[in-house]
């Protein structure tokens, strides 16, 4: 991609890099506390958000290992679905992306807010924020064979590169990235933003 094209993304990508690392007093800090569990109020909105009653002890009690990871609720929500190994998907839960370098926000259900980039943004599924909210994608998809519930099979990505990549297959992947690599593709959008983005 061209200059103007990363400048901009780098832009939004540091001030979300700059909140997950900064947040506001309160921002991170879990919304549900342990008092609701310790009172055996769990119910399907905490069941949603932390999926067992030990998750959310582990995730809401201060003086534990995981307060307010939330990665490991994501992880075991996220494992429920392809019957995975929720531990062993949380050990592949980075919260920068390795592969596109973008912060991950693993924040779900109940405690599932946008660290914000727009201080105006109500919602965390909104499109503008897809960049940093992690997803699971099958590497090798299932309908050419891929194992549904191998961990070697997985990768977490970017929920907005998932849903670019979703619908091709390896193959299709390297066609792709082989064409928005190409130095022509590239002058031709530079040339482009140059006439008509705006600085």
């Amino acid at each position: 991609m061209n200059q103007t094209t990363n400048n901009i993304v780098d832009t939004v990508t540091e001030k979300v890099r700059y909140l997950l690392s900064n947040p506001p007093e309160g921002f991170a800090t879990p919304r549900v506390s342990a008092e609701y569990y310790h009172k055996d109020i769990f119910c399907s909105k905490m069941r949603n958000t932390y999926g067992t009653k030990e998750i959310a002890e582990l995730v809401t009690e201060e003086d534990s290992k995981y307060f307010a990871d939330y990665r490991l609720p994501w992880a075991y929500m996220s494992a429920s679905r392809y019957n995975l190994d929720h531990w062993g998907l949380y050990e592949r839960c980075d919260y920068e992306d390795p592969y596109f370098n973008v912060p991950q926000d693993y924040r779900l259900g109940l405690n599932d807010g946008v660290y914000k980039v727009d201080m105006s943004i109500k919602d965390a599924t909104m499109r503008n924020s897809e960049m940093y909210k992690p997803s699971v994608e099958h590497i090798v998809p299932t309908s050419l064979g891929g194992p549904v519930s191998d961990l070697k099979n997985i990768m977490i990505l970017p929920l907005k590169i998932n849903k670019i990549l979703s619908n091709l297959t390896p193959t299709e992947v390297g066609i792709f990235l082989k064409g928005i690599t190409d130095n022509s593709y590239n002058q031709r959008i530079s040339e482009a933003e140059r006439t008509f983005l705006k600085s």
